[in-house]
């Protein structure tokens, strides 16, 4: 039978480095792959919040996360159809059209997002409808 020694430590970290350890966490479960630069990217959007989408490309530019603008918004895109980057629950959001996708989901639109707009598909039990506007 094999020994085990128990190890406890005890480190201080920032909230960037449990930004990151959520991240890797929730990443490891659902078996996502990420490169260090696209984990200091998403780690750097969960850190700012609420940003627009030039301001934080150039931040992340400017951070040598990535090289150009334009790869940002590459790695933005292809984290989003991965389903890494939450939308907030209390946001408003709106049918954009009553047919489902191939996985029984709907297609709802927020604005807003990233100084624009973006659509994702949600359960259908995990909506609450409101009504008409």
């Amino acid at each position: 039978m094999a020994k085990v020694n128990l190890v406890q430590k005890k480190v201080l970290v920032g909230h960037g480095e449990i930004i990151k350890y959520q991240l890797l966490t929730y990443c490891f479960i659902d078996g996502v792959q990420l490169s260090m630069s696209e984990l200091n990217c998403l780690t750097l959007l969960a850190y700012n919040g609420e940003i627009g989408l030039s301001e934080f490309c150039t931040e992340a530019v400017d951070k040598k996360i990535f090289k150009t603008s334009q790869t940002v918004r590459n790695f933005l895109n292809k984290a989003s159809k991965k389903g890494l980057i939450f939308v907030p629950r209390e946001a408003e959001y709106y049918y954009v059209s009553w047919k489902k996708d191939e996985k029984g989901r709907r297609y709802l639109y927020m604005p807003h997002f990233f100084s624009g707009g973006i659509i994702i598909c949600v359960e259908p039990e995990d909506i609450e409808f409101l009504g008409f506007n």
